[in-house]
């Protein structure tokens, strides 16, 4: 009996020490309940301004509607699995390039080892493109491109006038992912242009001017107007306008870009009469595609730029710049044989670089260096909408997160008003 009191004793003893040291405290009946935590849907069916903004270097763990072209293998059985920029932990949603439709997994693809497979008796299989359609045994002039390694060739085609051409081929995956960026990461270079920034936030109106190629025109955005296909997200300068403007308002802009240029013609004064009648606060200079295939050497790349900001600067004296570095066109590839359209592109940065050190108020923007990380993760058609120089969506919104970065050393997110 004596022991069997004791432990009844012990029992109480070590109950009422537990619920001392957990806090046993009743919550006040006026004191309302704890929510719950928000659940975030993070599949985007449409152009979400702020979701294409997120850098895709950013350490949120989710990448959103990341385009991958997809290709059936030479059998024509299967489909090579899906090369993204990250390894997956999780799927959200898979999406046709137009976002209108959404496939299910398990019956249109898997998720195996971070790895998006595409299952070939699911709806998927019939956007993949066939192999023979994308590699084709013989050159054919103003049908394909020629490969510069053999006498084949590759698709030829564009999103154009309402038709996809690539991307018809292409899908948006949103994901969940764990792994850190470990490319080259943007600077902030915001104090290398004091002016614009002091202008914006200080509610003073600000110009901003684009000149450049057919990339800076808005090839081939699905937003651009010569395209004009749904997801309609707007061409890169777009982008970074809309953001700026909606971020501090007061915000003008003008594009004077005109396809296949090359940066000697941005020196000519009609060009310079456009731009100056804006009376720029910032120019974005974008060249550098054409001239490389067209293998102008550097110092005379860098010569055209330096010419354009000198030109500019006569009439617009505190007008700053920021130097939009190129993508890579596709390696693979040339215009005609013999003639690949990879050539100086890559060289031009370091030129561009000495630009920004050389002048008050210029900054580079690096595309070139992001781009050559993401083809060692992706392949090139999953960037593009032309096959040869042209990017594609996801592109055009790498263009703007490097741009604004650039700018402002962060890209947050902005209060967009209701039309």
């Amino acid at each position: 009996m004596k022991n069997k009191i004791t432990s009844l004793l012990l029992s109480v003893f070590c109950a009422f020490n537990l619920i001392s040291a957990i806090g046993c405290t009743k919550k006040p009946d006026n004191e309302p309940p704890t929510p719950p935590a928000p659940t975030v849907n993070h599949d985007t069916p449409n152009f979400d301004l702020n979701r294409y903004l997120v850098p895709i270097w950013a350490d949120n763990g989710v990448a959103y509607n990341e385009l991958a072209m997809i290709m059936r293998t030479p059998d024509d059985e299967f489909v090579y699995d899906v090369k993204l920029a990250y390894p997956i932990d999780e799927i959200i949603s898979v999406r046709d390039f137009s976002l209108d439709t959404e496939y299910a997994k398990g019956v249109d693809y898997e998720l195996k080892d971070g790895v998006l497979k595409i299952n070939e008796l699911g709806r998927l299989f019939d956007i993949a493109i066939p192999y023979s359609e994308y590699y084709v045994d013989k050159f054919v002039d103003g049908m394909n491109w020629p490969e510069m390694d053999g006498e084949g060739a590759q698709i030829k085609t564009e999103a154009e006038g309402g038709a996809y051409g690539l991307t018809a081929y292409q899908i948006s995956v949103t994901y969940k992912h764990s792994a850190t960026w470990n490319g080259v990461t943007p600077e902030n270079k915001s104090a290398k242009l004091p002016k614009i920034n002091q202008k914006l936030s200080a509610g003073q109106n600000v110009s901003l001017v684009c000149l450049g190629d057919s990339i800076s025109a808005g090839w081939t955005a699905s937003g651009y107007e010569s395209v004009f296909l749904r997801p309609f997200c707007p061409k890169y300068f777009d982008l970074v306008t809309k953001y700026t403007d909606y971020k501090w308002g007061n915000v003008t802009a003008k594009n004077y870009s005109v396809g296949g240029m090359t940066a000697m013609w941005g020196t000519y004064n009609p060009q310079i009469e456009s731009v100056v009648s804006s009376n720029p606060d910032l120019v974005f200079i974008g060249f550098g595609m054409n001239d490389g295939s067209a293998n102008i050497s550097v110092s005379e790349f860098k010569n055209n730029i330096k010419t354009i900001m000198d030109k500019v600067k006569v009439s617009c004296p505190d007008t700053e710049f920021v130097l939009v570095s190129t993508m890579l066109p596709n390696e693979e590839v040339g215009f005609n044989p013999g003639n690949p359209v990879l050539k100086n592109q890559k060289n031009y940065l370091p030129a561009l670089i000495e630009l920004e050190n050389e002048y008050q108020g210029v900054a580079v923007a690096d595309i070139t260096s992001i781009h050559e990380h993401l083809l060692t993760r992706k392949y090139f058609r999953d960037m593009s909408a032309n096959n040869i120089n042209h990017p594609n969506d996801y592109l055009h919104r790498v263009y703007a997160q490097v741009i604004l970065q650039t700018m402002f050393g962060s890209i947050e997110t902005v209060e967009i008003p209701e039309i």
